[in-house]
């Protein structure tokens, strides 16, 4: 019966963090929209995927060690681990550069986080943004073909 429990608390999660990424989306003035317009605007192309990092707090380190394996197996990549006695981690969560998938991440680190007593701040992507070629420009000369 508790893993029927279980398994209806993470759908209802899941569905929670979804309704709440749609509403993101569709809101021009939530976090994550100004998130995925401020990440354009540095040079990121819309809906390109990239690593977003988070700073993740836990009151406990023994509830690091449980909590991060089981991110890990939800595609959640450890990445800097030397704060981890003083209660900070800092992981990777692979989105793409759009409110949704920024408000999903968002949602699911908090609740992360939230699972041992802490929190999550979203750092930013991990990587800079590809530079994109510059648009080429064509001006008519004023010669016609004869």
């Amino acid at each position: 019966m508790s893993t029927t429990r279980t398994a209806l608390a993470q759908l209802l999660a899941q569905t929670l963090d979804q309704a709440a990424a749609v509403a993101a989306s569709a809101w021009p003035r939530s976090a994550a929209g100004r998130e995925a317009r401020r990440l354009v605007d540095d040079g990121y192309a819309p809906g390109q995927p990239c690593e977003i990092a988070f700073s993740v707090s836990f009151s406990d380190a023994l509830d690091v060690r449980a909590t991060l394996a089981a991110a890990r197996s939800g595609g959640v990549a450890v990445a800097d681990l030397t704060s981890a006695t003083r209660g900070f981690v800092t992981v990777t969560v692979p989105a793409r550069v759009r409110a949704y998938d920024l408000s999903l991440a968002s949602r699911r680190m908090d609740r992360l986080a939230r699972a041992c007593g802490g929190f999550a701040a979203e750092i930013g992507p991990v990587t800079a943004p590809q530079r994109r070629a510059p648009a080429l420009t064509l001006h008519a000369t004023g010669d016609a073909a004869a």
